[in-house]
């Protein structure tokens, strides 16, 4: 079992596990003057990178907002998703083959909405005006 207050920093290594191959494909990009892969990196990027560093720091902010189980699932898929996803995209832009890239896209959506849960309750709660706060 994931430890709560071990969730932001696991999001934000994962981050910039991501940032670091998301800018390495960059530079290849850049150095070759292939661009073909811009959008691999642009997933790279945005989902590996700037949602999973979101996450962090909003786990960070309200670390009793959920449960660990929750926060447990919701890395999980959001880490999934993130590793799936440029694979999945490469497979279907190189080889016409969409599997992986739908799977990752309903990994993807279920961490979406899982921090859409995670919002709405940090949005609607009611009591104390403590972020940190149990709710």
């Amino acid at each position: 079992m994931l430890h709560q207050s071990k969730l932001p920093r696991l999001f934000l290594f994962a981050a910039g596990v991501w940032l670091v191959i998301g800018v390495g494909l960059g530079l290849y990009m850049g150095a070759s003057t292939n661009f073909a892969l811009a959008p691999v990196h642009g997933h790279i990027n945005l989902i590996g990178w700037a949602s999973l560093a979101l996450f962090g720091l909003t786990y960070q902010a309200f670390p009793h907002a959920v449960s660990a189980r929750f926060g447990q699932i919701h890395f999980l898929l959001s880490v999934a998703a993130a590793i799936f996803f440029p694979f999945g995209l490469w497979l279907e832009l190189y080889q016409g083959e969409p599997r992986l890239i739908a799977l990752a896209s309903l990994l993807w959506l279920a961490a979406a909405l899982q921090y859409a849960l995670l919002a709405g309750k940090l949005v609607f709660r009611r009591g104390s005006s403590d972020p940190g706060a149990a709710p």
